[in-house]
């Protein structure tokens, strides 16, 4: 509830009276995030992936727009957050990506090595290197960023050796 009711509270004031009915758009994203709580239970192939983007990284997604809009100084977040279009697309596209079939990453780790963990640890790697570079106005990159390495590491073929 909390990412749509954060989403709903940028939006309604950014939308004039004839428009305010579209804030209620974010009612999608609960509703699919319980669609996506109720598959991954009773699936059991989730245990070392995941099937659609996990519900907690969808809040991540959110939540961190609002950080970076509060703490950095780049325009394009504030842009972003600002802009009614922007917040609908955002609020449907992460809804709709909770209930898709799209492999992620589980970024549980089974044990430290390298071998096994690959995308794990080039996420980290990723991340890192964007808060380094960008500070504050990463945060919204975190998740992109988890599922463009999530695509690659389940889409690149296997290693022969």
């Amino acid at each position: 509830m909390a990412p749509a009711f954060i989403i709903y509270k940028l939006l309604v004031p950014l939308l004039d009276e004839s428009a305010a009915i579209l804030a209620f758009i974010t009612v999608l994203m609960p509703v699919c995030a319980a669609l996506r709580l109720a598959k991954f239970n009773i699936d059991p192939e989730q245990s070392t992936s995941f099937k659609g983007l996990p519900t907690p990284a969808n809040a991540m997604a959110v939540i961190s727009l609002v950080i970076a809009a509060r703490y950095s100084s780049v325009p394009v977040v504030n842009s972003f957050i600002q802009s009614p279009a922007a917040l609908i697309v955002y609020s449907v596209v992460l809804s709709i990506l909770m209930v898709t079939r799209i492999p992620l990453l589980s970024l549980k780790f089974r044990n430290l090595k390298f071998k096994g963990n690959e995308g794990r640890y080039i996420l980290i790697g990723l991340v890192l290197i964007s808060f380094v570079i960008f500070g504050f106005a990463a945060a919204p990159m975190i998740i992109p960023e988890y599922i463009l390495v999530s695509l690659i590491i389940n889409y690149l073929p296997p290693n022969p050796s």
